[in-house]
């Protein structure tokens, strides 16, 4: 488990890939989360090896919004403390980006970072394709998007991500970490 921070944002989970999309960032500080004084603990046991986000995270990101300085949680670490976004299938041989999270809503989590040259081509008017969907955007707010189809936005963590208005877009077109992110156009 890792904990994180980008600019003024902070992020804490764990170093499964799921934070993959900010091993770029230039001012990135990350730390492993082995200091037991910020963790929940059991009537003296530690925590339960089962509810890290419970016993750990939480406890972690509720000490960063009281102000612990990030460098007390844990010890230093470098990127590849993040994880590798996983990759599944047949590699596709031209990918601009892929799917690394598929959260609890079936929305999809990319590694294409805002600023990046994928950023650029989309401000221009490039087109964003997901598997066989080509997928319209940026909204700003899922009530912005169109009913019943899948958009793009910019996510809290500055990466591109994919979603359907009130329903699991991850289920509706088989999407999964690893699809491969394609652009046309400009």
């Amino acid at each position: 488990m890792v904990a994180a921070r980008s600019g003024e944002r902070y992020y804490v989970g764990p170093g499964n890939g799921l934070f993959a999309c900010l091993s770029g960032a230039s001012d990135l500080e990350i730390v492993r989360l082995d200091n037991p004084l910020y963790h929940r603990q059991r009537k003296g046991l530690g925590p339960a090896p089962t509810f890290q986000g419970r016993d750990i995270m939480a406890p972690v990101a509720a000490h960063l919004a009281a102000g612990v300085p990030l460098t007390q949680l844990g010890s230093r670490a470098d990127r590849t403390a993040l994880g590798e976004a996983p990759v599944s299938g047949v590699p596709d041989p031209h990918p601009l980006g892929h799917v690394v999270w598929i959260d609890h809503f079936g929305n999809a989590i990319t590694d294409i970072r805002r600023g990046s040259e994928v950023s650029g081509a989309l401000a221009r008017g490039a087109r964003l394709q997901v598997g066989d969907q080509v997928v319209p955007g940026p909204y700003r707010t899922f009530g912005d998007a169109p009913a019943g189809l899948p958009f793009w936005y910019w996510g809290s963590g500055e990466c591109l991500e994919i979603a359907l208005p009130d329903e699991n877009a991850a289920k509706r077109f088989g999407w999964h970490r690893g699809l491969a992110i394609h652009l046309h156009g400009p």
